[in-house]
């Protein structure tokens, strides 16, 4: 339609040209050396523009022959650049495929290009990691720092291959600096956070929880219970480092991050017990005992109750009676009556925890036989109570859902695989998660998760 319109306007204005001059007659008259021209003005602008169409010709000619070259040139360029881009992509299928060799004789093919030089130098460091070659991966990793376009591709390659060596230290550095590139890149923010608290730097990992969460990374209960175990595992490393003010506090951190987390109950009560104040210790497992039973509280408990084992039990009784039903308040009877010598009270409680939870008899029977053993010396009864205890189904432990691996108490990351926060209270049974760090890393294109796991 707008080109419709052009052609009109510009036929409108050829006919009302041609139209003037026809109804305006005249005669033009030029002398020039020894010719003389005699034409009416009609024929003079005909002759005119056709003059002007002929140099027109002329000019797009002699300009079309003098920039042949330059044109040729171009045409070449556009040719290698497409077909440099077919060598890619056809290397990056070749690399998907499983055929790292073949990407390599692709991407050698566009290294001349530089409209690609960057993609190509990514191709070619992939297919070295695939094939297996780590010393030719770093080195096409390490140049592609020198280009500000591919320096965090470089920074992510160098981090992707300490992790799969297992270079923890070079890892952190690696990510130090792509953060400089990137800050707020979310999948690096774990990177960092994962590998401070593997390296025990508590400090470090809370300031990097911090942008996390300003991020918007982690959000709600995961951001509240990473600050818990955070905060926690300060408040141990200023225990260890006997700064008790300053344990106490983080304590109190992390029972304000999480306040149903039980180790960081636990922990509260112990410190508070140990600074001389055993009633704000009690009243904290008071507090969660209701929502919350625990084999750790209660030993907590019974050690922050003065007096003797008789009036440890009747301290028992009463955070036993805010859960009454519980197979835990059973249990801490029962443990307490031991302790007080009161056999028949702690028969009665292990028994009652055997009915409440029969699937897991363990430690009722275990009770029960130190009570028939020691408080009734029926020895006969308590060795069939022992043995049906070793083969009754396992008890709910600390255990890492990472590797599986049952731990001796809560720690804020596994002793055995080094995954972070994955040290929970159950049945230990088959995992689900893999905490290798090289799976947080992402492939370039797209951002899918790198296939190597653990567990």
């Amino acid at each position: 339609m707008i080109r419709l319109i052009r052609f009109l306007v510009w036929a409108g204005i050829a006919v009302a040209v041609v139209v003037f001059f026809a109804n305006q007659p005249g005669r033009i008259r030029i002398d020039w050396l020894d010719w003389r021209i005699d034409t009416s003005m009609a024929v003079a602008v005909v002759a005119a523009a056709v003059l002007v169409g002929l140099l027109v010709v002329l000019w797009r000619t002699l300009s079309g022959l003098l920039n042949l070259p330059q044109r040729v040139s171009r045409w070449r360029q556009r040719r290698r650049e497409r077909q440099g881009l077919r060598d890619l992509t056809r290397g990056l299928t070749a690399l998907a495929v499983g055929k790292p060799g073949e990407a390599v004789r692709r991407v050698e093919r566009i290294d001349s290009l530089p409209e690609t030089a960057g993609l190509a130098q990514l191709l070619r460091a992939q297919a070295f990691l695939a094939e297996g070659r780590l010393a030719d991966a770093d080195a096409a990793f390490t140049a592609m720092l020198s280009e500000p376009e591919t320096a965090f591709l470089g920074r992510r390659g160098l981090l992707k291959l300490a992790l799969q060596q297992g270079d923890l230290a070079g890892a952190l550095i690696q990510a130090e600096a792509a953060r400089t590139l990137a800050p707020t890149t979310p999948w690096l923010l774990r990177i960092l956070f994962d590998l401070h608290c593997r390296r025990g730097a508590w400090a470090d990992a809370a300031n990097t929880l911090a942008a996390l969460g300003r991020a918007r990374v982690l959000e709600g209960p995961e951001l509240a219970q990473r600050q818990a175990t955070v905060t926690l595992a300060l408040a141990r490393q200023a225990e260890a480092e006997a700064a008790p003010d300053a344990a106490l506090r983080h304590a109190k951190a992390a029972v304000q991050a999480a306040p149903s987390f039980v180790p960081a109950v636990t922990a509260l009560a112990r410190l508070e017990a140990s600074h001389g104040k055993p009633a704000r210790a009690l009243a904290a497992i008071e507090k969660l005992w209701p929502t919350a039973q625990h084999p750790d509280l209660a030993a907590t408990y019974l050690a922050a109750a003065s007096g003797d084992a008789l009036d440890r039990f009747k301290r028992a009784e009463k955070l036993a009676a805010l859960a009454p039903d519980a197979v835990e308040s059973h249990l801490l009877l029962g443990q307490a009556a031991l302790d007080a010598k009161l056999w028949g009270e702690a028969k009665r409680h292990f028994e009652d925890a055997l009915s409440a939870d029969p699937a897991h008899p363990r430690r009722a029977l275990r009770g029960l036989a130190r009570a028939e053993a020691d408080g009734f010396e029926r020895r006969e009864i308590a060795h069939q109570h022992r043995e049906r205890a070793s083969e009754a189904a396992d008890d709910a432990r600390w255990h890492c859902t990472a590797c599986g691996m049952v731990q001796p108490a809560w720690s804020p990351s596994c002793t055995a695989c080094g995954a972070v926060d994955t040290v929970t209270w159950s049945t230990p049974g088959s995992t689900s998660r893999s905490t290798a760090l090289i799976q947080l890393v992402p492939d370039a294109g797209d951002g899918a998760r790198l296939g190597l796991s653990q567990g």
